[in-house]
């Protein structure tokens, strides 16, 4: 859906693409245009300065006087030249954003509305809400009582990164402590379907962070867990805590969700529903089912065409159909790809997912550098975001790089231990320790992948080659049968062909492993 939003005495229209007063057009050029959708957009929140040069210039390298003059430009039009100003504020060495209060028209812009309404059906429509309590105290906290409030406090900002999910905000919250109400009273208090609940306290000179995710429909604990950090190091790792919490969160929501929806009725289905079901098939099952994972997608998409998320699935599941060559003609696959992830992206610039999708539609057509430069995007727009630093680590383990893979891989599996795509990180170590020479480790790290079900081409092929140049010819046999059994007529240049970026070492241990055992 096409929004138009009043800011000021302006309406800024979407879909005209352009800027009016008083039903006069306001001279802008595309840039200027461009930087102030991004702008409102964004709700008041920060655009960085690397959101809109990824945006607007499409990552290239500008100078500051360029953005500058576009913001000068900007102010101009809008009248906001005086100081201070009125309608865009800097926050000074970070980016920009609107200052004023911003009214919407004409249907939901994003993937979510800012309330969440559930019809007499009981059918979710919009995405869940999350109240974070301030964390109840054990025991003597010497000097650090402080954490109690100040974690729950960081965690709400790192959620409110995340598109999907609404996070009440700290003033309603911190109303209440945790574990003095119910989850139930808790979520008619504050209309929020989920709780985080917490306690610290301070054992052997480590503080323990006690945690509790619940259900505030029927008082079910979702997940619980403990985190321990040496206090001499509490402040240097604090961040590092927060964003491991926040990205284990965004999976056992996200798969509470998915649980939650089966219960329901086909009839009672939204696009909301519609797409974590999507979501299930394609990324959650043992053995994803792409065709019924697209018309879950596709349905989401026709119930809500402005479902930034949707668009972001439809287009992640082409993705997976050319890196796995499941087809033979790739060009509209790749063409419906791109035009996917170009409109996922044009209705939510701020989300990471639609970033890191946007991103593979250029790395699977060979453009490294702008698929990097979205990858870097999406982790600076979440630095939670496992999957951001999956991506990353993905290609410099392929593309000779694989100090560096092992690095954003580390972060990515302490960031999310139990992540659905837990055996595509486990492949990438494989990848990088090959890389090395270190045949050992990738063997262990090999033994790992293939206690998962999960078996694509990629697993396979790649598995294998581990196991021969690691020793393990019998081991290595049995994987190339299975290749040969599950994909008749698949070569190592099939394989080769399938990622986007690989290096020459790479290539040599491919090619000599296929060959040893009898694969053209």
């Amino acid at each position: 859906m096409i929004m138009q939003y009043n800011i000021a005495q302006f309406v800024v229209d979407e879909g005209r693409f352009e800027v009016t007063r008083n039903g006069r057009p306001i001279p802008l050029q595309p840039q200027a245009m461009k930087l102030l959708l991004l702008l409102v957009k964004a709700d008041g929140r920060l655009v960085t300065k690397a959101q809109i040069n990824a945006v607007i210039w499409h990552g290239r390298s500008i100078s500051e006087t360029a953005l500058s003059s576009q913001v000068k430009a900007l102010r101009k039009a809008l009248g906001d030249t005086d100081r201070p100003h009125q309608i865009i504020g800097t926050v000074h060495g970070e980016g920009f954003r609107i200052i004023c209060d911003i009214a919407r028209s004409g249907g939901r812009a994003k993937v979510a509305a800012d309330t969440r309404t559930v019809p007499a059906s009981g059918c979710i429509t919009e995405k869940p809400a999350i109240a974070i309590l301030p964390f109840a105290r054990r025991g003597d906290l010497s000097g650090f009582e402080a954490m109690a409030t100040a974690l729950p406090d960081d965690m709400i900002t790192a959620l409110s990164r995340l598109r999907w999910l609404r996070v009440i905000a700290r003033g309603s919250c911190f109303r209440f402590l945790s574990f003095a109400a119910s989850p139930i009273d808790i979520g008619q208090n504050l209309g929020a379907q989920y709780c985080l609940s917490g306690m610290i306290e301070i054992k052997t000179g480590q503080l323990l962070i006690l945690v509790e995710l619940a259900d505030t429909g029927d008082d079910s604990v979702v997940w619980s867990d403990q985190f321990r950090v040496p206090v001499r190091d509490l402040h240097e790792v604090r961040e590092e805590t927060v964003a491991r919490i926040a990205a284990i969160l965004e999976g056992r929501l996200t798969q509470h969700e998915i649980q939650k929806l089966r219960l329901h009725a086909p009839a009672e289905i939204s696009p909301w529903e519609e797409f974590h079901l999507g979501l299930s098939q394609a990324f959650h099952h043992e053995q994803p089912d792409y065709g019924k994972a697209e018309l879950h997608f596709n349905r989401a998409v026709e119930g809500d065409p402005a479902f930034a998320r949707a668009h972001a699935g439809l287009a992640q599941v082409q993705y997976w159909k050319l890196f796995q060559k499941m087809v033979d003609d790739e060009r509209p696959v790749a063409q419906l790809m791109n035009e996917e992830a170009t409109t996922a992206l044009n209705l939510d610039p701020f989300d990471p997912f639609c970033h890191l999708i946007k991103a593979r539609s250029h790395l699977i057509q060979h453009d490294i550098d702008t698929g990097m430069m979205h990858l870097e995007t999406a982790k600076s727009l979440a630095p939670s975001f496992a999957l951001a630093y999956s991506g990353l680590g993905s290609i410099q383990a392929m593309s000779g790089k694989p100090e560096q893979a092992l690095q954003n891989m580390d972060i990515a599996m302490r960031l999310s231990p139990q992540d659905p795509w837990k055996v595509h990180m486990q492949t990438v170590m494989v990848a990088a320790f090959n890389a090395l020479g270190q045949h050992d480790q990738a063997v262990a790290w090999a033994r790992k992948v293939l206690e998962s079900p999960q078996r694509t081409l990629q697993i396979v092929a790649g598995m294998m080659v581990t196991m021969y140049h690691g020793g393990e010819k019998e081991e290595a046999e049995r994987l190339a049968q299975e290749f040969r059994r599950r994909y008749p007529g698949k070569t190592r240049e099939t394989f080769i062909r399938s990622y986007p970026v690989i290096s020459e070492k790479q290539i040599r241990l491919t090619e000599e492993g296929f060959a040893a055992l009898g694969i053209g």
